[in-house]
């Protein structure tokens, strides 16, 4: 996995950068709080918020400068893996005093099923997920990781008796793995709930799996896009939308990413939906009033609202 790393001076006015920093407020990301002698490793979504809470420590106020480590595709559990590495190879260095010591360095539980108990509890929680597998980065320790997460989020929407919202993602280049197809095995080896596919991008193959199964199907923005035929696996959009029925398809933003036409490029909002009910109902032949009205109504029916 890639990471982007951006420095900053690890006092109030750096505090100020990270907060107008892209990655700086509200997204996964690794840390590193160092001066000459001594360093701090750390992960947060909010590193903007969390070196601030480290400034009221002695110890970190001995340390100058503090290096951010995320990219688009990170989320909680690879910042805890960079996070745990790190903290391998600094103690293997050992040319830095490490503060938090080994602290970091844990067998981390990626799915704590009793804090999620706890929120559906809250008697406002209309489904689990996302959750799925990513196979961007085919790394196999992180796919086995994944998979086992994976069944332990299956069975616990089993026993609150919520739908599933599944993200599922396949590497564009390597043909050798279909991600559709394994997440398919383990729901219809697992799952007693039905649920969603968010932001499909397979083929009519499988969304037909995942239909006759019980699934909805659900599309972004980028169907609004030229198709891209410069890649191994190429996503027919039409075809899927042509062919599969209007009562099993939702749509979805996958904001603030993936902004239909005519706002790619921008900021995705959740109003830009409508151009993607627009799009289907071109494919389709049908209304935009008819696809609207119908995917509402699935969303209703799915989610029991």
């Amino acid at each position: 996995m890639k990471g982007k790393i951006k420095t900053f001076e690890f006092n109030r006015s750096g505090f100020d950068e990270i907060k107008r920093y892209h990655f700086g407020l509200n997204w996964p990301s690794v840390y590193l709080i160092q001066n000459t002698k001594e360093i701090y490793i750390g992960e947060a979504v909010s590193v903007f918020n969390r070196s601030r809470q480290h400034y009221e420590s002695a110890d970190r106020r001995r340390l100058d400068t503090i290096h951010l480590i995320t990219d688009d595709e990170f989320n909680k559990s690879a910042a805890l893996d960079v996070e745990s590495l790190l903290i391998q190879y600094m103690i293997a260095d050992g040319k830095f005093v490490l503060q938090n010591k080994a602290a970091g360095l844990v067998d981390h539980n990626y799915f704590d099923k009793e804090k999620y108990r706890e929120l559906v509890s809250l008697g406002k929680v209309v489904a689990i997920g996302e959750c799925g597998l990513d196979y961007f980065h085919l790394d196999e320790d992180s796919i086995t990781k994944q998979k086992n997460a994976f069944i332990s989020q299956i069975e616990f929407a089993n026993e609150v008796n919520l739908p599933l919202m599944i993200h599922l993602r396949n590497n564009e280049e390597d043909l050798s793995r279909n991600v559709y197809a394994e997440a398919l095995d383990i729901l219809k080896k697992y799952s007693k709930v039905k649920g969603d596919i968010h932001f499909f991008c397979g083929t009519l193959e499988d969304a037909m799996g995942f239909i006759d199964f019980g699934f909805t199907i659900s599309f972004t923005g980028a169907i609004t896009y030229p198709q891209r035929k410069n890649r191994a696996r190429i996503v027919d959009y039409d075809e899927v939308i042509k062919n599969i029925p209007l009562n099993m398809i939702m749509t979805d933003t996958d904001t603030p990413y993936v902004a239909p036409v005519p706002y790619r490029g921008k900021r995705n909002e959740p109003s830009y939906v409508v151009e993607i009910v627009k799009k289907i109902a071109e494919i389709k032949g049908l209304s935009e009033e008819e696809v609207s009205r119908t995917i509402v109504n699935n969303a209703k029916r799915v989610f029991v609202i």
